[in-house]
C-alpha cells in the first residue's frame, strides 16, 4: 500500500472509529493471548537496518511515534530517562518514527538527544503491528511476544511504570 494511501487509512479509520491520533493518558493495558511480536527491519536515523530479532532475550518497548504528533514528542523524555534507569537490567527502547525521516524529525532530536536506537518508517509497513493510534507503545517480553500496549503518552519514568517494567525485567 502506497504511504499516502496508508495514512489516509489511519486517519480515516481514526474519524470513524473515534480513536485518536494524539490521546495524552495512556495507560499499560495488558494484550490477550500475549501474541508474537511481528518482526520490524527498518534503518535507524543513520540508515543501518535494525531489527527487533536482535533483542530477543531482553524486554523491549516498540514506540510508534511521529514528529507531528504533540503527545509523542511530550513522552519522548521520560522515555530516555526510565531507558537510562533500566537499561543495565535488560530494558531496550525502539523508536519507530510513523512517516520520513526530515528536517523536523532531525530538529526534533537535535533537541531532544535519545540514546536508544530511532528507527524510520517511512513506507509506513506497520505490518503486523495493529496501531489504533500515537503513541503507541508494545511491550515485547524476554521470548518475543507482546504482552502489553499503552495507546497515548505515558510518563515512563513515573513509579508505576518503572515498578511494572522492573518487574518484567525481574521475572515476575
Amino acid at each position: 500500500m502506497k504511504p499516502g494511501l496508508l495514512l489516509a487509512s489511519v486517519l480515516g479509520f481514526v474519524l470513524v472509529t473515534g480513536a485518536s491520533l494524539a490521546t495524552a493518558g495512556g495507560s499499560i493495558q495488558a494484550l490477550e493471548g500475549s501474541p508474537p511480536a511481528a518482526e520490524l527491519a527498518l534503518p535507524d536515523t543513520e540508515g543501518r537496518e535494525r531489527r527487533l530479532g536482535e533483542l530477543r532475550g531482553k524486554v523491549v518497548l516498540v514506540n510508534f511515534w511521529a514528529t507531528w504528533c504533540v503527545p509523542c514528542r511530550t513522552e519522548m523524555p521520560a522515555l530516555e530517562r526510565l531507558y537510562q534507569q533500566l537499561r543495565g537490567q535488560g530494558l531496550e527502547v525502539l523508536a519507530v518514527h510513523v512517516g520520513p525521516a526530515g528536517a523536523e524529525m532531525r530538529s526534533f532530536l537535535a533537541a531532544v538527544p535519545l540514546s536508544f536506537p530511532v528507527l524510520v518508517d517511512a513506507d509506513l509497513d506497520l505490518a503486523g503491528w495493529p496501531l489504533r493510534g500515537l503513541p503507541t507503545t508494545v511491550v515485547v517480553d524476554r521470548s518475543g511476544r507482546r504482552t502489553h500496549a499503552v495507546l497515548g503518552a505515558l510518563e515512563w519514568d513515573a513509579a508505576e511504570a518503572r515498578v511494572f517494567l522492573e518487574g518484567l525485567l525481574d521475572g515476575r
